[in-house]
């Protein structure tokens, strides 16, 4: 992505603010499908969520009548609703603006930024943001009074912070979700992709089946993904053997412990492929109420798992798979009664790592370990 004197085709609908007439990118989505839209926008955008409540005071040692806002808590600021709705502002980062060697953008309250928000909790500049060859953005807070918050941390001034789809980055009292040309064709055309995956969950962790194949069904493999961001486990198999109650009880009054499984043919593994088990989808997305690491998803048969699956070949807390910064994945067994094994080999202590199409046994269950793109195509080919 190499910024060019040539004006962009999002330019066109910019006003000198930065901002682009909702109604306007409306209109460009009706007439246009998603590929084409997202060549015409190109670049990340910032979309308004909210305001968020607070007191705007006044700085006597402030030339430019920037006031502080106070911001008692990061994490617990809650939205104004007495304030102006902000989820049709629009700003596209279209890097270049300056120059065609410069591929700055400038944010804050005085005209000559690239990027205007004209209010008092705002400075007069504010940040800049970098665009790079790989078209990477990167914030730098340039020593504003109420600061730059990404992630829920305070970003330090004159430090770079890489920003990633779907991030939420306070300026000043203002939130905006930093959202790629296919997410707002989305929101554009009435699919609340941050509604996400989660409102396609049970308690259990269970993604609705005939919800989620309709889905897939009716949109886009590239919006699909979208909403789905994450790998899921998917039911593809049932061992064969039979049950026992162990010799010895962990807990002598539960009447719902966790059962031996024995394999058939003298311990020899054998399963048998079930159509009903495919449906049977388990997304790697951790519970909202998050009440343990929050990189970490528990897989057990207790219901305080994230993923639950209620079979007494499965312990109470079995395992976990943790979610490295990488975007990679992790299994890891909790000295289950009746292990786990990936690919055919049982893990034992070991952490593993998990990959596209791995197989993942849990108690007598065999899962496959797939990404959005596979399982869209798996929806659409059953029928």
């Amino acid at each position: 992505m190499k910024p060019t004197a040539k004006k962009e085709y999002i330019q066109r609908f910019m006003v000198p603010t930065g901002r682009v007439a909702y109604r306007d990118l409306q209109d460009l989505a009706e007439e246009n499908n998603e590929q084409r839209f997202v060549q015409l926008v190109r670049y990340h955008c910032l979309v308004g969520v909210s305001v968020l409540k607070g007191e705007l005071q006044d700085d006597p040692d402030d030339a430019e009548s920037t006031k502080l806002f106070n911001r008692k808590d990061i994490s617990n600021q809650k939205p104004d609703n007495n304030e102006f709705d902000l989820t049709k502002v629009v700003y596209p980062l279209v890097p270049g603006q300056n120059s065609p060697e410069n591929e700055l953008i400038f944010v804050g309250k005085n005209d000559d930024n690239n990027i205007v928000i004209s209010d008092y909790s705002i400075t007069s500049n504010h940040l800049s943001i970098r665009v790079d060859s790989d078209g990477r953005y990167f914030f730098n807070d340039r020593g504003s009074k109420n600061s730059t918050i990404i992630r829920d941390e305070i970003v330090v001034p004159g430090q770079e912070v890489e920003v990633i789809e779907s991030d939420i980055i306070k300026i000043g009292r203002y939130q905006f979700i930093f959202t790629s040309p296919g997410m707002l064709y989305a929101r554009l055309r009435g699919f609340d992709v941050q509604q996400s995956i989660e409102d396609l969950i049970n308690h259990l962790g269970k993604a609705d089946y005939k919800k989620l194949k309709k889905m897939a069904e009716t949109r886009k493999e590239d919006m699909f993904v979208q909403l789905i961001l994450n790998p899921a486990l998917v039911g593809m198999a049932l061992f064969k053997g039979s049950m026992v109650e162990p010799e010895v009880k962990v807990d002598d009054d539960d009447s719902d412990e966790t059962k031996l499984f024995l394999n058939e043919n003298k311990g020899k593994q054998v399963s048998i492929t079930l159509d009903y088990l495919s449906r049977n989808i388990f997304p790697i997305v951790q519970k909202l109420e998050k009440k343990h690491d929050k990189d970490c998803l528990k897989i057990g048969r207790s219901q305080v798992n994230d993923i639950c699956m209620l079979d007494n070949s499965i312990s109470r807390i079995h395992g976990q798979i943790r979610i490295a910064e990488t975007g990679h994945y992790f299994y890891s067994d909790f000295k289950s009664r009746n292990g786990s094994w990936v690919n055919g080999k049982k893990i034992g202590d070991t952490e593993v790592a998990l990959f596209e199409g791995d197989k993942l046994k849990v108690g007598r269950y065999l899962f496959n370990f797939i990404f959005p793109s596979t399982l869209y195509k798996m929806l659409n080919s059953k029928k």
